[in-house]
């Protein structure tokens, strides 16, 4: 069973492990808004 993500480590995901540069703080409030999916082209 895979837990879920904080916004914290969703950030952390998109911009370390994906290459996405964007301000943290600008990014964490845009996932909060429309959700991971929403940001990561799935």
């Amino acid at each position: 069973m895979e837990s879920f993500l904080t916004f914290e480590e969703q950030t952390d995901l998109l911009m370390k492990d994906r290459g996405m540069v964007a301000d943290r703080d600008n990014l964490i409030r845009h996932l909060q808004d429309v959700g991971y999916y929403r940001l990561s082209g799935y």
